[in-house]
């Protein structure tokens, strides 16, 4: 599962780790690599990890479409006039949250995995390319995707979400009504 609760704003922590080590390049390698060109070929491979999960994350309809039925499905239970009136938060909103952190986690575990690296594999390269340059994409594009995990940026979409929500209950009212004027 993906952490973001690791050093290095989430991303970066070796400690836990005990794959072989490629001292060279300063990345993990596959426990399954037997000589230098299998662990060149997964060098390689983490080289564009981050390039194919950035693309996944931010271009498949598949995982935009899981996400937006999530936060559809789930909508209606954000009390919008509670959370402006007392600023509080629901214990309900939380456990919403670790619902959607799992659904989230789940998908981009496998998509890493299917892709032929590991979770660790993902986040060491992110932590190299950000190493040489604090500024690079893939140090972006982590801070992204520890943000899309945040409570507060969780709590921003599902209220959203409910406001659309709401439009589209009081249009169906309104439609309904109209309906029966007819």
């Amino acid at each position: 599962m993906i952490d973001a609760n690791k050093e290095n704003n989430g991303m970066c922590n070796k400690e836990n780790d005990s794959r072989p080590l490629d001292k060279e390049n300063d990345h993990c390698v596959k426990p399954n690599a037997r000589n230098e060109t299998e662990v060149e070929a997964n060098v390689n491979s983490l080289d564009t990890i981050v390039e194919k999960v950035s693309s996944f994350f931010y271009e498949n309809d598949e995982f935009f479409g899981d996400i937006e039925s999530f936060t559809k499905q789930n909508s209606t239970a954000i009390d919008l006039e509670e959370i402006e009136k007392t600023g509080l938060m629901k214990v309900l909103y939380s456990e919403l949250h670790e619902q959607y952190k799992t659904l989230l986690e789940n998908k981009l575990e496998a998509f890493i995995c299917e892709n032929g690296c590991t979770v660790n594999g993902f986040y060491e390269q992110i932590c190299i390319k950000v190493k040489v340059d604090p500024e690079c994409n893939e140090a972006h594009f982590g801070n992204m995707i520890l943000a899309a995990s945040d409570f507060d940026v969780f709590m921003m979409m599902m209220e959203e979400a409910a406001r659309d929500w709401q439009v589209v209950e009081k249009s169906n009212i309104t439609d309904t009504t109209e309906d029966k004027k007819s």
